[in-house]
């Protein structure tokens, strides 16, 4: 179970999960997601033996609850796996009233303060059966590093995305950075320092790589008013970024809060890319 689908990092590793289990012939895998839509869900539901027909009525609601209930029964369900604050949550009820066993992993990040989200995400963590966190810094995080059940299993890569990659590199002095466009990742202090590289190296350029999550204008507007337009592009609706990173000379990750086991810079890696975080 799953809050949604939509291109980013716990998204992406979800879709490798379930590759994985899938391969492995030891589980049959059924997929409930929350938030229908998502650009990764049908890649995600042609792994699985079945995507289940979960809704919500509202952004907040029991329906999920309800739904999960009847699709742990249905079947047959002998482990209910929850990666998001929403879907561990409901999964959490929802296994407990099929008294079956819930893996939580919604264990994602290490915020330096503790929001209703991730409270929610940590009570829900303390009262499921184990817990999967993808760094120690994220257990930390949350206070769960004391938790018997809690186990830490970084992000992976799965080599074959980058086995074609023949990518030339920029002619120009080429960074980028692939983060959604949220209050999460900070676009502005990479832009300002943008404007500081330009004056230094003026055939520079910064590609920017994401989905809309509510601050992709407030970036334009950024670069239009520090006159970055000839040093900056932005990229979105992309769901592989790898061919554009290979052809940028650095990877940069720049966050408003912290991060745990950052795919963007698995990825960076991967591609031989020296990293600036």
């Amino acid at each position: 179970a799953t809050d949604s689908l939509y291109p980013g990092g716990t998204e992406r590793q979800l879709a490798e999960l379930i590759k994985g289990l899938s391969r492995s012939a030891r589980f049959r895998v059924a997929l409930a997601v929350l938030d229908h839509g998502g650009a990764l869900q049908a890649d995600a539901a042609a792994l699985c033996d079945g995507l289940l027909p979960v809704r919500r009525r509202a952004r907040y609601d029991v329906s999920p609850v309800v739904s999960l209930v009847r699709q742990i029964r249905a079947t047959r369900a002998q482990i209910v796996h929850a990666v998001g604050w929403r879907s561990g949550l409901a999964a959490l009820v929802a296994a407990r009233v099929c008294r079956v066993p819930i893996i939580n992993e919604s264990v994602q990040d290490t915020p330096i303060a503790i929001s209703a989200r991730e409270r929610i995400s940590r009570w829900s963590a303390r009262r499921s059966d184990a817990i999967v966190a993808n760094s120690q810094a994220a257990l930390d995080a949350y206070g769960l590093a004391a938790d018997p059940r809690a186990v830490v299993i970084g992000n992976g890569i799965d080599w074959a995305r980058f086995d074609d990659v023949v990518t030339p590199p920029s002619p120009n002095p080429t960074i980028c950075m692939v983060a959604n466009f949220s209050p999460y990742k900070d676009h502005p202090v990479v832009i300002r320092a943008m404007a500081i590289i330009a004056r230094e190296i003026p055939a520079s350029r910064l590609i920017l790589i994401g989905h809309e999550a509510g601050r992709l204008q407030q970036a334009r507007q950024l670069v239009e008013a520090l006159r970055l337009a000839d040093h900056v592009s932005f990229i979105h609706g992309v769901t592989n970024p790898v061919p554009i990173v290979a052809s940028a000379h650095v990877g940069l990750l720049a966050s408003t809060r912290g991060e745990s086991c950052s795919n963007s810079i698995l990825e960076y890696m991967a591609l031989g890319k020296p990293v600036v975080a």
